[in-house]
């Protein structure tokens, strides 16, 4: 393989970033944005302007500026703790727009101070009604601590913390009455309640949680992580963790009493029942499917990992396996009379060797026989990506074919940093399979100026000389690309594999005169091209 045409490869991924902007920078339009600012807001102003100022200024509550708000508008939440009136039962007056923090969970809080929920959802929400990016903490309620949907309340809610809410159903969210919210890389942590320590599902709802952590929730009957009953609820966990939850009787992790819920490439782990299932119990006239999922880990007296009851008023239950890890295998799973463990092809019965699973990492290490070892096949549309955003099927042992692997996490690899750099924040990463043909890896620059202008600059050999405060290693330079980053500092990216054996040097470099020499160095990447 030419070295010209190594380099003609990566020019020609480049131009075609360049001229048909497949970066990840992406900015949303609205027709009005109404500001909140519960520092400094004023419920009588316009909430027009992010400016402290009349007549144009923030509201000072939440629910005033989504009283306002129209079909696809924004309502914009500035950083702060929001309590009291106009900050919890929150409700979209008939129409469907955006409710965004401004800066996500991290600096934006509800605290319902243990009186009412967030979030009260009961008038037909579609899921252009979007919550994005709350932390919503203290809440209690008889059924949902946080959240409380209702009545085809299918609303969507992205990255958003419960954490810290306590109820009877659902300590954080309790969803009844063919509601079919979807929740995406949210977090549920650390809430309580009589059944579903985290999540309550009921009466015909169907939700959807993707690429969510279910964690350290605390049931004191069944359920710690998820509790589903009633006919006819049909949930879906995809791309979730459910790890670190408790229950007083049955299902650690996740209780199903009915429906046809649906569990796919969810990893399933370290959860406690003080009766029978300690990651999954299912029971009386419940389907549920569990594939490309890992359950280990578990504890429970009886069905450490998974346990199907009877109901004896309305019989057993029936559980369908396949594609998934689970410890002790088939004679470890308590099946009671009347109850019937469908085991499906591809299951497993080894270690999944996490990368740390005592400090709650449950990706996969680089030997973990889960990689590759699931069925395509079952991976829905919409699990693209995993938790960490990895594109969702892999080769992840370099075998020339994408498999899924079981579990929440894609295995990726990532090409050899080099360290070095300079001045500034910027970081460089070139991760997914590994390049050989017909593979695809993400080149990744994080960290870097927002709106700004950045140099990729590309060698065939490593010879780390000093420049702008900093080092740079692929010297001497065969491409010098500018490209530019959005809103959020990052751009990326895909690289194609093939045209090696060969070695490519890349670093970004970028100016700024704010730091040291006036210029940002990342990290410089060695990029193995394989045939």
């Amino acid at each position: 393989m030419s070295i010209k045409k190594a380099v003609r490869a990566l020019h020609g991924s480049l131009v075609a970033l360049m001229f048909l902007g497949t970066w990840s920078h992406r900015e949303g339009l609205a027709q009005t944005t109404f500001h909140v600012n519960g520092s400094c807001g004023d419920d009588s102003w316009s909430g027009l302007s992010p400016k402290c100022q009349a007549p144009d200024g923030p509201k000072r509550t939440i629910q005033a500026a989504m009283n306002l708000a129209q079909g696809g508008d924004v309502v914009l939440v500035a950083d702060g703790i929001y309590t009291g009136s106009g900050n919890k039962w929150l409700f979209f007056p008939d129409q469907e727009f955006t409710l965004r923090s401004a800066s996500g969970p991290e600096g934006c809080v509800i605290d319902l101070q243990r009186s009412g929920v967030a979030f009260f959802l009961v008038a037909d929400e579609g899921p252009l009604a979007v919550i994005e990016g709350f932390t919503v903490k203290n809440g209690s309620g008889s059924s949902g601590g946080a959240a409380f949907l209702h009545h085809d309340a299918d609303a969507t809610f992205v990255n958003c913390v419960f954490t810290g809410n306590s109820s009877s159903r659902g300590g954080a969210i309790y969803a009844e009455t063919t509601a079919s919210a979807t929740f995406i890389d949210c977090v549920i942590r650390g809430n309580t309640a009589l059944y579903g320590g985290g999540v309550c599902l009921s009466d015909a709802s169907d939700p959807t949680f993707l690429n969510c952590d279910i964690s350290a929730n605390v049931a004191s009957i069944d359920g710690g992580g998820v509790f589903v009953q009633t006919f006819g609820t049909t949930p879906r966990l995809v791309n979730c963790t459910v790890t670190g939850n408790s229950a007083g009787g049955a299902g650690g992790g996740i209780f199903v009493a009915a429906g046809p819920a649906t569990i796919t490439n969810c990893t399933i782990a370290d959860n406690v029942a003080a009766g029978r299932g300690g990651g999954f119990a299912c029971q009386g006239p419940s389907t549920p499917t569990i594939t490309n999922c890992i359950l280990w880990d578990d504890g429970a007296p009886i069905g450490s990992e998974i346990a199907l009851l009877d109901d004896p008023n309305l019989g057993g239950t029936t559980l369908t396996l396949r594609f998934s890890d689970f410890e002790g295998g088939a004679a470890a799973v308590l099946v009671d009379p009347g109850s019937t463990l469908n085991l499906g092809a591809g299951n497993l019965d080894v270690d999944p060797r996490f990368v740390d699973s005592a400090a709650s990492n449950y990706q996969l290490s680089p030997s973990s026989p889960c990689i590759d070892a699931g069925n395509n096949a079952d991976v829905p549309a919409e699990a693209a990506n995993d938790p960490l955003g990895t594109p969702r099927i892999l080769d992840g042992d370099s075998d020339g074919n994408a498999v899924v692997d079981m579990g929440a996490f894609e295995r990726f690899f990532c090409q050899q940093d080099l360290g070095f750099g300079g001045p500034g924040d910027s970081v460089l990463s070139v991760c997914g399979e590994e390049l050989l043909s017909g593979n695809n890896a993400e080149l990744r620059l994080a960290n870097a100026l927002p709106l700004h202008q950045v140099f990729l600059i590309a060698g065939l050999s490593s010879n780390p000389t000093a420049f702008g405060g900093g080092v740079l290693v692929p010297i001497p330079i065969l491409l010098l690309f500018p490209l530019a980053t959005g809103g959020d500092g990052e751009l990326s990216f895909n690289v194609s594999g093939g045209h090696g054996p060969l070695t490519i040097y890349l670093q970004f470099v970028y100016q700024d005169p704010q730091l040291p020499g006036g210029f940002g160095i990342s990290n410089a990447l060695a990029v193995q091209l394989l045939p």
